[in-house]
């Protein structure tokens, strides 16, 4: 219904709402009383009076607004009566919204994503965030506060400084439920302007898009009065709630809150004005819990510090003390130090997709800073470290080209790792899986290949103008064995460094395991948990459930170690590394990341998947295209995640499927009539792990058996199966 006409029911509405008339309200007085006809009393003297035919079915107890109840406790029970005038529809939210100048609302403590929008099309609002857990465990109560605050903050920032501006100016107040008052799970809507038009929507709908928004997906009841004694009720019950709901928040809560500064929440400040408090404690089968907290349960978890400390019981009593906050305040503060220096080596690296920046130890990567014989320079080191591995002498041993694409690609990895658990965080909710963002990458295979120098120089690629440390006790690169890489203390570290690179070194396969079990078999969808780049010469088999979750790039070249000379010129090449070509990296990729998210929530099922370590390949491809001849280095290519996941160990495979061939290929069931063989493994382990390696559209699995195509296998492979010499089998070879 819009304000000003009556509107004509459309077909395919938003939502639908009822108006009402003549509404009063009324308390149902339960009294607690052990006559058991005392139910009946009511309906025999309503049989007794004489009513309008209209009214013959209306229920007597609602007009004697008296009923007994042999389990009540003696409390009053508010019901609202009305009467339905028709059902209506308007086209959207904002018709209900528009031309009013006021507004005052309570709403579940969550549902606040629509507020940037409301307060754009009324000019005074006023929130309270009720809360169906206020009388929950204490942890709960913190926790829904600390939600609550957090979210505002963040749709703040979303939106240009929005809510504080009109936090500021007077045009919005928002406030929270106290924590010793009743729980509020109301949702009202006072609408109003300056010429005394009036406007009451009340029902299950909180102030959400979700709610109010045009998905069709959440049912709702909407309920709509333009009358003024309407309005009156439920402004009376609004500003009841209001006096338990006086914990304002102000700007420095939005502003300023994290979880250093958890004292500043309303929660320890209504604590601290009043010294006590007594907590009334709600039956358990009602206690709810219902608000998104994850990061404060996870940290007062991580630390070992119980917010039931808070609670003290005295006389039967439940109370919270001032004091006890400020020991509980102490704790998480510690604790939040403890963890920065535990850490304060290793930076945090993530990306605000809001802002669209990068964030280096908390403080925004400056993209436009980039100096032009810097950046050259950076080029320069950067084709010249790649290039070495060719004339590199004595020259490396093995098949370098394909190796070199593979170190390529681990540098595209590296850049591309905060944007990876943004982009894993950003599947919930949608068809996607996870797999396509990998959060791990092995280097696997032979000592003096360059795997531990290939980790330095991206580090000093990427950050060396930070000057950071990267070898030694406390440096970037640390060994697996070392003590703060076991994997509790490695899994705390991964949380904490966001987006980081995290650099492991010999990888031994005990360690591997472990990591396995803590955190890669997971797969985490946090915002914040740091790719990792390993190394090691020792892994050998990698399993089916851990293969579609790691990279694994197999290593196959070789080299003499370093000399001293060369040594001392690789390290003064990497000094005169700026970052600069990876902030002009970052500012392409956040120039492309909207749009790219947006794929992500596509709801095309033919769309192909969207692949973020290519979009990030052709970033650098289009960067260092405009400064070399890329056609001079076949390496510096696009890098899908087919690649990553699949064809990069190829030709490796290729050698494999040779050496099998080479083991038990008098073994196999050749049918050049039917065109197939057929390969018998020891177990369907191994079968499963063979298909997984060559592909399901190459192989069919039968029990322990592997069945491939003839002619489709020789050609691919290159190798004639059948004959009786291996080297006669290698079609290569002529």
């Amino acid at each position: 219904m819009a304000k000003k006409k009556q509107q004509e029911p459309i077909t395919e509405s938003l939502f639908d709402f009822c108006e009402t008339e003549q509404i009063q309200q009324v308390s149902f007085k339960e009294k607690n009383t052990n006559n058991t006809n005392s139910a009946s009393e009511p309906e025999k003297a309503s049989e007794e009076q004489e009513e309008p035919a209209q009214e013959k079915n209306s229920n007597p107890s609602l007009s004697s607004g008296t009923y007994t109840n042999p389990n009540s406790q003696g409390k009053d029970l508010p019901v609202t009566l009305f009467k339905t005038l028709g059902k209506s529809s308007v086209g959207s939210w904002q018709e209900l919204f528009a031309g009013y100048t006021s507004l005052k609302a309570i709403t579940y403590s969550s549902s606040i994503g629509m507020l940037k929008q409301v307060v754009k099309i009324v000019n005074n609002v006023e929130i309270i965030f009720g809360n169906e857990s206020i009388l929950g465990s204490i942890k709960d109560i913190i926790a829904a506060q600390y939600a609550t605050v957090k979210t505002l903050q963040e749709e703040n920032f979303k939106n240009n400084n929005i809510l504080i501006d009109k936090i500021e100016q007077d045009k919005l107040s928002l406030f929270v439920t106290s924590i010793d008052a009743h729980t509020s799970h109301q949702k009202i809507y006072l609408l109003s302007d300056e010429k005394n038009n009036f406007r009451t929507i009340v029902g299950s709908a909180n102030l959400s898009l979700k709610a109010f928004g045009s998905t069709g997906n959440q049912l709702e009841t909407i309920m709509v009065s333009d009358d003024f004694d309407t309005y009156d009720l439920f402004l009376s019950i609004y500003l009841k709630t209001k006096e338990l709901s006086s914990q304002n928040l102000t700007v420095k809560n939005i502003r300023e809150l994290k979880l250093a500064t958890t004292e500043n929440l309303p929660f320890f400040q209504q604590i601290k004005d009043q010294k006590i408090i007594e907590i009334i404690t709600p039956p358990k089968e009602e206690i709810f819990y219902t608000v998104q907290k994850d990061e404060f349960n996870k940290f007062v978890e991580k630390n070992n510090i119980n917010p039931e400390d808070l609670l003290e019981k005295k006389s039967n009593k439940v109370l919270i003390t001032y004091t006890k906050t400020k020991e509980f305040s102490q704790k998480i503060n510690i604790a939040a130090d403890q963890t920065r220096r535990t850490y304060e080596t290793y930076p945090d690296l993530y990306i605000d997709k809001y802002k669209q920046k990068a964030y280096y130890k908390g403080n925004p990567i400056d993209t436009s800073d980039i100096p032009n014989d810097k950046f050259a320079k950076d080029i320069e080191i950067f084709v010249k470290y790649f290039q070495g591995f060719f004339e590199k002498q004595p020259p490396f041993q093995g098949n370098v080209k394909t190796n070199i694409d593979k170190y390529y690609a681990t540098v595209n990895y590296a850049f591309c790792a905060p944007f990876l658990p943004l982009c894993r965080h950003e599947t919930i909710g949608t068809n996607m899986q996870v797999f396509p963002y990998p959060l791990f990458l092995i280097l696997k295979g032979t000592t003096n290949s360059g795997k531990s120098s290939l980790m330095k120089f991206i580090l000093k690629l990427m950050f060396n103008q930070f000057h950071p440390k990267i070898e030694g006790g406390g440096g970037l690169i640390q060994k697996a064995e070392d003590k703060e890489n076991a994997p509790a203390a490695l899994k705390q570290k991964l949380e904490f460094t966001k987006g980081f690179p995290i650099m492991i070194d010999e990888l031994s396969p005990k360690r591997w395991q472990e990591y396995s079990a803590k955190f890669i078999k997971h797969d985490s969808t946090s915002r914040f948990w740091s790719p990792m780049i390993m190394a090691t010469n020792d892994v050998k088999e990698i399993n089916e459930a851990l293969s579609k979750r790691t990279i694994t790039f197999e290593i196959n070249m070789f080299t003499n170690r370093m000399s001293n000379l060369q040594r001392k010129l690789f390290e003064n090449d990497l000094d005169m590394l700026s970052g600069c070509l990876y902030k002009e990296y970052l500012k392409r990729m956040l120039v492309l990341l909207p749009g790219f998210l947006k794929t992500i929530h596509s709801s095309d099922k033919d769309a192909p998947i969207p692949d973020i370590l290519l979009l990030s390949s052709r970033v650098l491809l289009s960067i260092l295209s405009e400064h070399i001849d890329i056609k001079k280095y076949p390496y510096i290519k696009e890098y899908d995640i087919q690649y990553y996941l699949i064809k990069a160990n190829l030709d490796q495979n290729i050698l494999d499927f040779i050496d099998l061939y080479s083991k038990i290929g008098d073994e196999w069931e050749i049918n050049k009539k039917l065109d197939y063989i057929k390969i018998k493994f020891e177990d369907q382990y191994k079968a499963r792990n063979f298909q997984r390696k060559y592909g399901i559209e190459f192989t069919t699995l039968e029990g322990r058996y592997i069945i491939m195509p003839l002619k489709k296998t020789e050609k691919f492979f290159h190798i004639k199966i059948g004959k009786k010499n291996l080297l006669d089998s290698l079609k290569f070879w002529e």
